[in-house]
Formats: C-alpha cells, structure tokens, sequence
C-alpha cells in the first residue's frame, strides 16, 4: 500500500509556510518585505505569521481586519512600538490564517505563539490559556468552576467532565457565572469543603447554592439544573433570556430604570463571552481539513491542523496548470502530502477522494494499524470547520495571483528600463565576500519568476586568489558557474539576465567571461551598486554612505548607468535577488572566518594531533613561547621525544611567519 501511484503532473510544489528551524540572516540595511503586496491580503479576521528569510516565524499577531493591521507596521503614523523597527529589517514574508470571528483570532493567536515561539513575541506572553468553565462529573453533585487548561503540558483529565469555551475575556465570565447562579444555583465549593459542611454556607442564604451539601435538594431535582447549565453553555440561551428580558421589563414599569439597565447591559455582556469560536474546543480529537479554492488556471490547497482539539497551523500549496477532477485532486494531495505527514485520526474533505479504498487502507497503514476516517461534513462545527478552510485557501489563492501578477509587472519594467529583448523570467545574482583576501567566497542565486528558486543556488570557495582582488575572484566564479568541473553533470540552465553585485569593472570582467564560454549572446549582463546622489550628500554623510543613496544599474557597452524611480517594483526586484546574493555570501563567508579562527599553527605539522597539541601548549602556555624552546625541553614533553621535537623546530623556523 506503500506505493500509490504518483503522476507527474500531480507532484506538489511546498511553499515555505511550515517553519524551518534556522539561524536569522545577517542583513545590514535594506527592506525583505515589500510591502505593496499588503493590498492582496483579505480584509477579514485572522492571525498573520511573520517569518525571516529562512521561513522561521518572527512574530505572530491577530487582526479584526488583517490588510488594515499588518499595514500598520509599515506607515509612518502606524505602530510606534520600539522593537518594530528591528522587526520590519527581519520579515521576509507574511502568511494569514483568516478565522471566522475576532474571538477565533484572539485564541488562535495565542496557541500560535505556544506552538512557534517567536522572537518578537516570547518575552511578552506566559504560557496561560484563556478561561474555560467546566462541570466535575466524578461526583454526585457537579462542581461548577472556571479553569485554565494547558494543552501543551498534557495533563490528563477525567474525560467525562464537560469543558465549555475557552473564553477570550475571563472576567466577563466570571460575572456572567455569577449572575447564572442566581438562576441555576449549582454549587462551586472544593469537594473538601463540601463533604465537611453541617449547614448551608452564606451562598445558600443568598440565593446562589441549591445546598446539596446538606441535603436541600434532591439529586434528580440537581440535574434538572445541571442540564439546562449545559444547554445554555451549548447555545441554548432563550430560556435565561427569557427570564432576564422578563426582569428588565418588570424593573421598567416599576421605574427602577438603573437596575433595567444593568440587566439590559448583562444581556449584551452574555452575548459577547458565549460568542462561538472553532479555534480551541475541549473535545480531545485530531483532525486535518483539506480544502481548495481553483481560479485561472491555479489551484490552492490548504491542509488545516487540529492537534489535541486545537487548531495549531497550516500548510499550503500552489499548483499551476492542473488538469484533474476534484476526486482526483484531493486524491493526489492526501497521498503526497501524507506521505510526508502522519496522518490524523480523521480527514475532513469537500469532496470524496477517488481511489477511496485504496486511499483508506493506505492511511491506515501509515497509521500503524489505526483507522483514518475520510468524510465530507453536511452540517455543524465540522461543516463550520471545513468552510474556514475553503476561505483560507480562497485567501491563499488570491494573494497567489495578485502575486504572479505583480511579478510579471516587475519583469516588463525591468525589461522596458534596461531595454532587454523580454521581461526576464530567471534572474541570477553573483557576490564576493572576503575580509582583506582571506575566507574568500562567492555565491549565485537564482530568481524565478520573481521567487527564490533556492535548488539551483550555489557557494564558491575561491581556490586560485589569494589576495585581495575583487575582479580575479569574479572571473573564478563565473567560470566555474558557467563551466561545470565535471562534463558529466548536467550543466545548470542558463539565466535571462545576469545581475552583478558591483560596476562596470565587474561587469567587463563577466563579458570576457562570458566570450570565452561563448555564452555572450545568450546572457543579458547588468551590475547593481549604490552610490550616493552628489558630492554634498556623501559630505553630509561624513564620509559614508549617504542615506539618500541611488541604486544605479550598469549595461555592458553603456557610458551612464540606468537610475530607476525610487519606488519602481522592477528596482525592488533587483534589490532582492542582490540582497539575497550578499546575504548567501557573507553567511559563509563568516562561517569559514570562524571555522580558522579555530584552527591552531600546530595543525599542520606531521605527526600533531589533538592530545600532543594540547600536551604542548600546557607546558609552554602559548606559540610565542614554544617558538623559543629548546629541542630538549619540546622532547621532554609527553609523547614528544627527540625525532619530533626536531620537527616542530623545522617547522616553526621554516614554514610559519615571524611572530
């Protein structure tokens, strides 16, 4: 069963929304985001993940209205909270939940946070969970009590209490409690209490405990009240209604109009604690939901995920051109997608899969044994659940296309600027980075369609430069890009245009490359570097660069650099596929600088290992002083001896420069 069929055009394309653990980028300036795409995002309720340039999710926040909210990081009137600013260098990408009301987007935020952890926001939240009421069924008389149930610290619990909620404002609840006792006077006292009392306590005498302690209600008549708790918590709110509005009414024409109100005011309050959300529930089930939204020739699936009666994220796909049935789609997910997923107790689904049998005996299997129920729900919280999905994966669809929309712009106005025969759909981007010469390395990247296209980026460690010369060290990675070491690979495809991180000197020496490759006509050529706009701003700057700096693009065979409007999408383009160039670069870069800082002299003479090296700097404390030993002392160390010893001097005095 392990082996369902897979055709090719039913291979998945992952986006990067389920988080990658990884070390933030080092970025010295410039925005990740753009925040033009701001205008996609829906207007409805939900919850936004930001995430860096790895995928690692940043900073999780909620929203009544989604664009509105998450425009507000990036206007100058918006959010002036101080550690905005250093989170608007870091986001990369933002990816939206929609939920059905505020209150779904209040709890699932915070289950959000639980589960990712963000930077921004770990040092701002506890690890509470909001207010649920709950009903102690292990005795005869039920306790009724408010609760925080922590899913992530698995603690078990009596599976036959009944949980309602959770509740976003814990205190309106626990008026709304208190008001309900007046009505249905169950108890709240510990059992401990309860099983010493003698008398009725003070809640008796005012109307708010039945007293089943001492035996002033019956059982029976006690689940009488019991149940129509439940039924009221469970949506059934006419019968208390009726008695509140009854009371009001009565309090009115007895002009006692300020005791009205506070019955009118708690009719309202009622309303808004019991508001229903299908973020958390107490019922302990594990559920995925899989939906699709198509339109012009794309699809976009979402994959919801309840764990443990929480939904805890998403994952999404975006498939183009796809030619299949919905049967055949939702097929083809399940079987890829849970290829890589252990698949949960039950399935949610608009439509039923093709090949059911089959699709049932296979999720089984990769259950160990255990069923996987597949159903397409008609009615209630499940059909509730499924429309969620279907309106998260509209909203993945729509910012998808607005994208690939944005995209195609940006590719023609780079086309129409630097006059190329077509907008560029394959962008590549070459970088060095050194320090004095030293650790030199070079990177590709490679954009496709305005997107990372992360397969086909690549490191160069310079291996024919040592020293510091930019120009050599862009000739050796270009050949070796463009020139494979190895005939029998096969050779990376050819980008639309070639973007340099630097000017027309970097640029000559690609074009000599490119000729000796034969590659000339085949490549568009441009550099990118940023200078400031005149003299004054660079004094102005102190010598630095200015902050009012341009970026000027370089064309092969052109006297002027082309200057792009400040706000151009094509100039953003460029800037990205440059800055994500630098950023490849210098992330390795450094972890070579790092990984010599590490190496010691001794390393490379024959016959020193680790213990031996130890051995001798624990008797001469440092090189400086081993360099002035005598052949006998560096003999007389463990393991040393005189043949050795010999070595070592050779080696000081022969191949390691003067201290």
């Amino acid at each position: 069963m392990s082996n369902v069929k897979k055709s090719p055009e039913e291979t998945l394309s992952q986006t990067e929304s389920e988080t990658q653990s990884a070390v933030p980028p080092i970025r010295d300036k410039g925005p990740l985001f753009d925040p033009e795409t701001i205008a996609d995002m829906p207007t409805s309720p939900g919850c936004y993940l930001m995430k860096d340039v790895n995928g690692k999710v940043i900073y999780v926040g909620k929203a009544v209205n989604l664009r509105n909210r998450v425009r507000n990081y990036f206007t100058k009137s918006g959010d002036g909270r101080m550690m905005i600013t250093f989170l608007r260098k870091h986001i990369a990408s933002i990816e939206n939940i929609v939920t059905a009301t505020e209150k779904e987007a209040f709890i699932l935020e915070n289950t959000l946070i639980k589960k990712h952890m963000p930077r921004y926001n770990v040092l701002l939240r506890d690890d509470k969970t909001y207010l649920s009421v709950r009903l102690r069924m292990n005795h005869a008389f039920p306790r009724l009590e408010t609760v925080r149930i922590r899913h992530a610290a698995q603690i078990r619990r009596n599976e036959s209490d009944v949980y309602f909620g959770p509740f976003v404002d814990g205190y309106e609840v626990k008026q709304l409690l208190q008001f309900l006792l007046r009505i249905f006077p169950l108890r709240t006292c510990k059992d401990s209490v309860f099983s010493n009392r003698t008398r009725p306590c003070l809640l008796y005498e005012v109307g708010k405990c039945a007293a089943p302690c001492t035996a002033k209600i019956t059982p029976e008549d006690y689940a009488t009240l019991m149940q129509k708790v439940i039924r009221f918590f469970r949506g059934n709110h006419n019968e208390v209604k009726q008695l509140l509005t009854q009371r009001m009414l009565e309090l009115a024409q007895r002009e006692q109009y300020e005791r009205a109100a506070l019955i009118r005011d708690r009719l309202a309050a009622m309303d808004m604690a019991l508001e229903k959300q299908n973020a958390v529930t107490h019922k302990r089930f594990n559920r995925d939901i899989i939906a699709a939204a198509q339109e012009q020739g794309r699809t976009a699936i979402v994959v919801m995920q309840y764990r443990d009666g929480t939904l805890i994220g998403k994952n999404e796909y975006y498939l183009k051109n796809l030619s299949m049935e919905n049967e055949q789609l939702f097929s083809a997910v399940i079987s890829q997608h849970y290829d890589l997923h252990i698949p949960p107790e039950e399935i949610l689904l608009p439509v039923m899969p093709s090949d059911l049998t089959v699709l049932t005996e296979w999720l089984q299997e990769r259950r160990e044994g255990k069923s996987c129920a597949l159903s397409v729900p008609q009615r209630g919280d499940k059909k509730l659940e499924l429309d969620n999905a279907i309106q998260n994966a509209q909203v993945y669809l729509t910012r998808n296309l607005a994208k690939e929309e944005n995209e195609l712009e940006q590719a023609e106005i780079i086309a129409k600027q630097l006059d190329l025969p077509a907008a560029p759909k394959t962008i590549e981007c070459v970088d060095i980075s050194n320090l004095m010469g030293t650790n030199a390395v070079g990177s590709v990247v490679r954009f496709e369609n305005g997107q990372p296209d992360k397969k086909h980026y690549r490191l160069y460690k310079i291996k024919t430069i040592q020293e510091s010369n930019d120009y050599a060290m862009m000739r050796e990675v270009l050949i070796r890009r463009f020139r494979p070491s190895n005939p029998a690979t096969a050779p990376m495809p050819i980008p639309d245009l070639l973007l340099l991180d630097g000017g027309r000197g970097q640029l000559n020496i690609a074009m000599e490359v490119l000729k000796e490759l034969e590659l000339a006509d085949s490549v568009e050529l441009a550099g990118i570097a940023k200078t400031p706009v005149d003299g004054h701003a660079m004094r102005s700057a102190g010598g630095r660069e200015a902050n009012d700096a341009q970026e000027r693009i370089f064309l092969y065979g052109r006297k002027n650099p082309v200057i792009f409007p400040k706000n151009s999408p094509g100039l953003f383009l460029l800037q990205r596929v440059r800055d994500e160039a630098h950023r490849f670069a210098i992330t390795y870069h450094k972890k070579l600088r790092s990984k010599s800082a590490k190496k010691s002299a001794l390393d490379n003479i024959p016959g020193i290992g680790l213990q031996r090296r130890k051995a001798l700097l624990r008797r001469f404390g440092s090189m400086t002083a081993l360099r002035v030993a005598s052949i006998d002392a560096i003999a007389q160390v463990d393991g040393i001896g005189a043949t050795l010893a010999q070595t070592i001097v050779d080696y000081i005095n022969n191949e390691l420069p003067p201290s």
